[in-house]
């Protein structure tokens, strides 16, 4: 083999091991304000993707997250992470971004059941939850079941930011607006 041929070969190799590291290594880019479902296995293991391990929701509102590590960036106003347990009640879960703990969700007793009625689970009390404030910054979010009675399982999580200050006031004054010309035309038809 020529010295160009072995040369090129090299060349190739370190370029397909180059894209399979880099494209392991990528985090997924999740979008606010949509409730995404992952499946999680035992305690300690990170949530994954749901695709073809999980049953939608029932009320057809979530998506399948893709693999994680899930990355999103928060605006100034903040947000809250809230994540959902479904189907069995038992599970407590743990989000971090970037190693450090975010929170933990609620311990609920072994039982609670509201299948994959995204709707019924968030409104049951002996199904796990947690809400969690995130300031504004870059997020690379992990989640860990704490406790998992089943060894496996799906439950959902989404992002929601927090509107800023400047925009609930310039939507008060634009409100209070239109109820003074409201009120002044009245006056003048009456």
């Amino acid at each position: 083999m020529t010295l160009i041929k072995k040369l090129l070969a090299i060349s190739v190799g370190a370029a397909s091991l180059t894209l399979a590291i880099s494209t392991e290594a990528q985090a997924a880019v999740i979008g606010k304000n949509i409730w995404y479902q992952f499946f999680f296995e035992d305690v300690g293991v990170a949530a994954s993707s749901c695709v073809g391990l999980c049953e939608p929701d029932a009320d057809g509102i979530s998506e399948y997250a893709p693999d994680s590590p899930w990355e999103f960036v928060v605006d100034g106003g903040g947000a809250f992470l809230t994540i959902q347990d479904a189907f069995l009640g038992g599970d407590q879960f743990s989000a971090y971004n970037n190693g450090v703990l975010l929170g933990k969700t609620s311990t609920v007793p072994t039982g609670g059941d509201c299948s994959n009625d995204l709707l019924a689970c968030i409104s049951d009390p002996e199904i796990s939850q947690g809400k969690f404030f995130l300031a504004a910054g870059s997020y690379s979010l992990d989640i860990f079941a704490e406790v998992s009675p089943f060894n496996v399982g799906a439950a959902f999580f989404r992002v929601d930011p927090i509107p800023e200050p400047t925009t609930i006031l310039g939507t008060l004054a634009f409100s209070a607006l239109g109820a003074g010309a409201w009120l002044k035309r009245r006056k003048k038809i009456a």
